[in-house]
C-alpha cells in the first residue's frame, strides 16, 4: 500500500517539477527547488505519521511543510498543516483569545522572528491566516524601534516584506479609529457620554477612561476597558454591548485594515474536500492510537485532535442519545473509515474525549475520574453535550455536594469544607461556572456565591477573574463579574438589615443583662465582619470564631437565632435573582425537565 502511495507521490513531483533525463543507479533523478532540509522534512512527513506529528511541533518544520505542500499541491498534507496553524492564527473573533494562549507546553510562534517568517510565507501559502498573524505583529509593533520589521529565525535574520510592512503601519490608525467609534462610542463621543441616571460616579469613570485612552493606540481585540470601575448598571450594559458589537465589527473589517481581501474571499476554497486515502500516514491529523481505549474488536473509531479511540458502537449508543441517533442513520458508502471501522471526528480535546470514553466503557464510573476537579468538569461538559444522562447524573451527584441547591446542604458544606480542598480556588470555580452556564444552570447560584469572597475590595485592586487553573487560563465573563460584584454589595446589605439585624440593635427593655449582651453583640460583630467591613449572610455564624451563646441572655439569644433562621431562609430563596438568574423553582424545573406550571 505504501509503495502505491509513494508512486502517486512520485507522479505528483514529476508533474510539479521540470523533467530531467538524468538517472542515478538506474532510477530517475529529479531536481526540486528546495533545500535538502526542507525536502527531508516534506518526505518524512509524507511517509511517517510520527514524523509529521513531530514536525508540526516545530516552527521551522511547520513553515517548511506549509510552503512545500502548497508548492507541490499536496492538498491533504497542506490541510493538515493549515489545521494546526489555524489554532494559533484563527479566522474567527471567538477563537482569538484562545489563540493567544499557549498550546500544551509548547508556545508556537511566540518569537518576533518566527511571526515575520510566517507572515512572509502566509501571503502565498495561507492568505486566510495572514490577518491574524499581522494582528499578532501589530500587538508587538513599536514604531520607535527602527529595526521593528526585522527579527531572527533559525539563526538567520528575516525581514518583513515591504508590502506587509506598509500594511502593518497603515492598519494601526484604522483599527484605532474603529475602537474609538465602534467599541467605545460612549467614551469618545460627547453626544453619547452622559449617564441616563446622571450619576457622578459614571461621569468620573468616563473621564478617567477617556484620559487613559486619549493618547494611546487602542487595539480593539484587547479588553482595554476596566469593568470593575463603578459604572451604573445602565452604563455598564451600554458599554458592554458597544464593546461586543464593535469587536465583531472590527474583526469583520480586519483584512481590509491590512489591505487584504475581505474574509469571504480569503476563506473561499480554503478547506479542500477530504477524500479517503490509500494509507493512514496521510491522515489529516496524523492521529495516534490511545492504547487504553483501543479495543481490537471495536466497531467504531473516534478521533479527537490527534488521538484516535477504537471503541464500541453499542456502548456509545446505549449511554449517549447523540451517538444513538447518529448510528441509527445509514452512512453513505464513501464515508471515511479506518482499519475497517467507521471514522468519526469529534470536535473535543483529546483529554475530554479520553475521560468521557473511559467513563462510558467502565462497568462503573471510575472514582479516579472524580478525584480531579478538571476531570469532573470534563465529564460534566461531555456528558451534557452527548446526552449521556447516567454519567451526567453521577457527575452532578459529586458537584452538588460542593454547590448545593438548598440551604441545609450549603451550611453543611461550610461546616465540613476543611475535609476537602476541591473547588475552593477561584480558578476551579470559574471553570465550573463557564461550563455550568450551558450544562448545569442549577449549580450557578451556589457557584457564584462561592466567588463572592474573592471580589476585590476596590476597583484598583488586582482582579481574581483571570486565573490559571491546572495550567490553563480561565476567565469569568464581564457580565458575571458585574453580577458577582453587585451581589456582594446586596448580600452585605441583607446581612445587616435582615439576617444579623439583632446584632446591630441594642438590647431592649426585656434583656436581663443589657451591658453583657451589648458586649457580646460587639464581640460577635467583630468576628463576622471581614477585612473589608463586609458580612456574608450565609456565614454559619454558630461555628464562627468568637461566637459564644452563653454570653447572651435567653431572650436576646432567642431573637438572634430567630433572625438568623428566617433571614437565611429568605436570602437563600432569592439567591438566584441576586445574580440575575431565574428563581430556584425554574432552575430546578429546567434541570429535571419538569413543566414549570406544575411546580408553581
Amino acid at each position: 500500500m505504501r509503495s502505491s502511495y509513494m508512486k502517486k507521490l512520485f507522479e505528483k513531483i514529476m508533474i510539479a517539477t521540470p523533467h530531467y533525463k538524468a538517472e542515478y543507479k538506474g532510477i530517475p533523478l529529479i531536481h526540486i527547488n528546495s533545500s535538502a532540509e526542507d525536502a527531508q522534512i516534506l518526505l518524512s512527513a509524507v511517509y511517517d505519521r510520527n514524523a509529521l506529528q513531530s514536525a508540526l511541533r516545530s516552527n521551522r518544520s511547520t513553515l517548511a511543510l506549509l510552503e512545500k505542500s502548497a508548492e507541490y499541491a499536496f492538498k491533504d498534507l497542506h490541510t493538515a498543516v493549515l489545521d494546526t496553524l489555524s489554532l494559533y492564527f484563527p479566522t474567527t473573533v471567538d477563537a482569538w483569545p484562545t489563540a493567544k494562549r499557549a498550546v500544551d507546553e509548547y508556545r508556537p510562534f511566540s518569537q518576533w522572528g518566527s511571526l515575520i517568517a510566517f507572515a512572509n510565507i502566509a501571503g502565498r501559502a495561507a492568505p486566510h491566516l495572514l490577518p491574524a498573524v499581522l494582528l499578532k505583529l501589530l500587538c508587538q509593533y513599536h514604531d520607535s524601534d527602527p529595526l521593528w520589521s526585522m527579527g531572527r529565525f533559525r539563526q538567520e535574520y528575516v525581514e518583513l516584506r515591504p508590502p506587509l510592512k506598509i500594511a502593518l503601519m497603515n492598519a494601526r490608525p484604522i483599527l484605532d479609529d474603529i475602537a474609538r467609534t465602534k467599541l467605545y462610542p460612549s467614551i469618545f463621543n460627547t453626544a453619547m457620554n452622559e449617564c441616563p441616571s446622571r450619576k457622578s460616579e459614571c461621569e468620573q469613570a468616563r473621564e478617567r477612561v477617556y484620559l487613559d485612552l486619549e493618547h494611546r493606540n487602542i487595539n480593539p481585540f484587547n479588553n482595554t476597558l476596566d469593568w470593575s470601575k463603578p459604572w451604573c448598571s445602565t452604563c455598564r450594559r451600554t458599554l458592554l454591548g458597544d464593546w461586543r458589537a464593535g469587536r465583531d465589527y472590527a474583526w469583520e473589517k480586519l483584512p481590509q485594515a491590512f489591505a487584504l481581501p475581505e474574509w469571504e474571499n480569503l476563506l473561499r476554497g480554503v478547506r479542500p474536500s477530504r477524500k479517503k486515502l490509500d494509507i493512514d500516514v496521510m491522515d489529516l491529523a496524523c492521529a495516534t492510537q490511545c492504547e487504553e481505549l483501543w479495543f481490537p474488536d471495536g466497531t467504531v473509531v473516534l478521533q479527537a485532535g490527534v488521538m484516535r479511540f477504537r471503541v464500541y458502537k453499542g456502548v456509545l449508543a446505549k449511554d449517549s442519545t447523540f451517538f444513538a441517533d447518529m448510528f441509527a442513520i445509514p452512512q453513505p458508502a464513501e464515508a471515511e473509515s479506518y482499519q475497517g471501522c467507521p471514522l468519526v471526528v469529534i470536535h473535543d480535546s483529546e483529554e475530554d474525549a479520553r475521560a468521557f470514553l473511559l467513563a462510558l466503557h467502565s462497568t462503573d464510573v471510575p472514582n479516579t475520574l472524580f478525584r480531579d476537579e478538571r476531570q469532573t468538569l470534563r465529564l460534566l461538559r461531555m456528558s451534557h453535550k452527548y446526552g449521556s444522562h447516567k454519567l451526567r447524573a453521577a457527575v452532578l451527584h459529586v458537584l452538588e455536594e460542593y454547590f448545593p441547591t438548598d440551604l441545609m446542604n450549603w451550611q453543611l458544606r461550610q461546616r465540613t469544607s476543611y475535609k476537602s480542598t476541591a473547588f475552593t480556588a477561584p480558578g476551579a470555580i470559574i471553570w465550573l461556572v463557564n461550563i455550568a452556564q450551558h450544562a448545569a444552570r442549577h449549580l450557578l447560584p451556589a457557584a457564584l456565591l462561592a466567588l463572592v469572597p474573592f471580589c476585590p475590595p476596590t476597583a484598583e485592586a488586582s482582579s481574581p477573574w483571570h486565573e490559571s487553573f491546572k495550567n490553563a487560563l480561565v476567565k469569568l465573563e464581564p457580565e458575571l463579574v458585574l453580577a458577582v460584584t453587585q451581589a456582594r454589595d446586596a448580600l452585605n446589605v441583607a446581612a445587616r438589615r435582615k439576617v444579623y439585624l439583632e446584632l446591630f440593635n441594642p438590647s431592649n427593655a426585656n434583656c436581663r443583662s443589657p451591658e453583657g449582651c451589648d458586649i457580646a453583640r460587639a464581640h460577635a460583630l467583630r468576628k463576622i465582619l471581614n477585612s473589608d467591613e463586609l458580612i456574608n449572610p450565609f456565614l454559619y455564624v454558630k461555628s464562627a470564631p468568637g461566637w459564644d451563646p452563653k454570653m447572651f441572655c435567653r431572650g436576646c439569644l432567642q431573637r438572634l437565632e430567630q433572625g438568623f433562621v428566617a433571614g437565611l431562609r429568605d436570602e437563600w430563596n432569592t439567591l438566584p435573582e441576586r445574580f440575575g438568574l431565574p428563581e430556584w423553582k425554574i432552575l430546578l424545573a429546567q434541570e429535571h425537565d419538569v413543566d414549570i406550571d406544575m411546580v408553581s
